[in-house]
């Protein structure tokens, strides 16, 4: 006959082996990422694998009933998903900041150059504009761009 659900301190080992998985494993998705060594969705099935493997291991001998077992997975995806939930969402804010705006100087040669193709392509729909005329448009448009 299998023992009923598991004493606390089973369960409590198991969900801290998961804590540290997860802060140990988000350590290493930040290596391969940087490093781009293989995509997020192998790090993710690897994450649930070893998320749905620990429990199994801890409580392999324990007849549980559907909802005890539902609980330790839940418990299960918290710990060790917690730590991957937080270290992605530092990891993206970084991201976010290293991304730099474009100086202002840039931003009025930029509008600048929307105006004059909006202002030809005005005149080419109107047939009011030859292909010379388009042409040094486009010139001018193109050192412009290049002149940032």
């Amino acid at each position: 006959m299998m023992p009923e659900f598991p004493p606390a301190f089973p369960l409590l080992l198991c969900l801290a082996v998961l804590l540290i998985f997860g802060f140990g494993f988000n350590k290493l998705v930040e290596w391969v990422n940087s490093r781009r060594a293989w995509p997020v969705s192998f790090s993710v099935v690897i994450g649930v694998a070893v998320t749905i493997a620990v429990p199994t291991l801890f409580f392999w001998n324990y007849e549980l009933h559907f909802w005890q077992a539902s609980t330790v997975c839940l418990f299960s995806f918290i710990a060790s998903g917690s730590p991957m939930i937080f270290g992605n969402v530092l990891r993206e804010t970084q991201k976010s900041h290293k991304r730099r705006r474009l100086p202002t100087s840039a931003m009025i040669v930029r509008d600048d150059v929307v105006m004059e193709l909006k202002m030809t392509i005005d005149k080419i729909v109107e047939k009011e504009a030859e292909v010379v005329e388009v042409v040094h448009t486009l010139h001018e448009v193109i050192g412009s761009l290049k002149s940032l």
